[in-house]
């Protein structure tokens, strides 16, 4: 079995698999039971599940689809067959084709997960430096960097006149 790191450096073309609502992890079992090379980018997420039992005990790790509703699997000349797998809705596809995705695309969605995952990385970040927010909530906001940790980059924003000290993950910084 490969891991995603493996699985990644062995295959070069990928298929984006639709997969029914709420069914990533169900779907990856069965199209990776069929002998495909499945995978599927997480990451993980604190929650605070009222309906869990000892839900008092505090938030719970949880691990969730960083692109909800999507797993890519290695290309193969039987994709077809990824139709009739359960969990799976439809292989994206344009006409009568797989759209091919590339290694190299999805070596981001691995670089997220590996940083959702609390292994180490390298941020090079520098102090009076200005960072831009790339996505989520912040978007497009700059902010004057004044820290880091292992939870994201606090950057000091401008938000509607007043400066704000805000922590956003570390993917969803770029420098300008």
């Amino acid at each position: 079995m490969l891991d995603a790191q493996e699985a990644l450096a062995a295959i070069e073309v990928w298929h984006a698999v639709l997969c029914e609502w709420r069914r990533e992890f169900f779907a990856q079992g069965q199209v990776r039971a069929r002998g495909f090379v499945v995978y599927l980018p997480t990451r993980t997420e604190m929650v605070l599940n009222h309906h869990r039992p000892g839900w008092r005990q505090g938030p719970a790790k949880v691990q969730k689809p960083t692109y909800p509703g999507y797993l890519f699997v290695g290309a193969s000349d039987d994709w077809r067959a990824l139709n009739r797998v359960p969990g799976v809705a439809a292989v994206l596809a344009s006409g009568e084709y797989p759209l091919p995705i590339r290694r190299q695309n999805l070596a981001h969605a691995l670089d997220l997960e590996v940083e959702s995952a609390g292994r180490p990385v390298a941020y090079a970040y520098q102090a009076g430096h200005t960072y831009k927010v790339a996505v989520g909530p912040w978007a497009e906001f700059e902010g004057l960097y004044l820290g880091h940790d292992e939870h994201g980059v606090t950057l000091d924003l401008d938000i509607f006149g007043r400066r704000v000290p805000i922590t956003v993950p570390h993917a969803q910084i770029r420098r300008d």
